[in-house]
């Protein structure tokens, strides 16, 4: 956008030679002036908007898995992260960065009970230490043994209410469909944009 204040200054100088001709010639410097660096600023506002928009569209197309709801079909698809929305289920793999902020459902591969895994960087980490996560305790598969996606996703539809406060913190709930116990969710179950899934433990 181009600065309000010399548009400010520009609007002013014509006025004022509009209501005094003899003033042209003083102020032409200025108007010559003001004019160069709102076609600058201008510019400059157009190339960097340019660069903003290359560089979502490079991260918004970066790939993942999402699962999909279908007559036709229910299971996971490669996508992209422009495609993703609020409800989504999607799978991380080892190394993968996370495309959005997202409720942990399952850990695949966690030898503990209470399903852990680590994660590094993102917007409120400085990379320097791993985070321990943990699975959502009211969709984690408990029975140790691999089961369909889309029979995973039917035990697990249900409905999620969350919120950040002021400082950041997470706090809300999941009530699953077929339950009518409504689950506490703790930061250890929230994994955050930007961040990296490490090893399940």
């Amino acid at each position: 956008m181009v600065q309000t204040d010399h548009v400010v200054l520009l609007c002013n100088l014509l006025l004022e030679i509009l209501s005094n001709s003899s003033t042209v010639t003083e102020y032409s410097h200025i108007i010559a002036t003001a004019t160069i660096s709102m076609v600058a600023t201008g510019l400059m506002n157009t190339l960097a908007d340019r660069k903003l928009k290359e560089a979502a569209d490079n991260v918004n197309s970066k790939p993942v898995e999402r699962f999909v709801f279908s007559k036709r079909s229910r299971q996971f698809i490669v996508s992209d992260w422009a495609s993703i929305q609020c409800g989504d289920i999607i799978k991380i793999k080892m190394n993968q960065e996370i495309p959005c902020d997202a409720l942990i459902l399952d850990i695949v591969g966690s030898k503990t009970s209470n399903q852990c895994c680590y994660t590094r960087g993102g917007l409120f980490d400085d990379d320097s230490n791993p985070s321990l996560k943990r699975s959502y305790q009211g969709t984690m598969n408990k029975t140790r043994q691999r089961i369909s996606a889309a029979k995973f996703v039917d035990q697990i539809s249900g409905i999620v209410k969350w919120e950040y406060n002021h400082s950041g913190y997470f706090s809300g709930s999941f009530k699953q469909e077929n339950s009518p116990a409504a689950f506490e969710i703790t930061p250890e179950n929230i994994v955050q944009r930007g961040c990296y899934m490490q090893n399940a433990t």
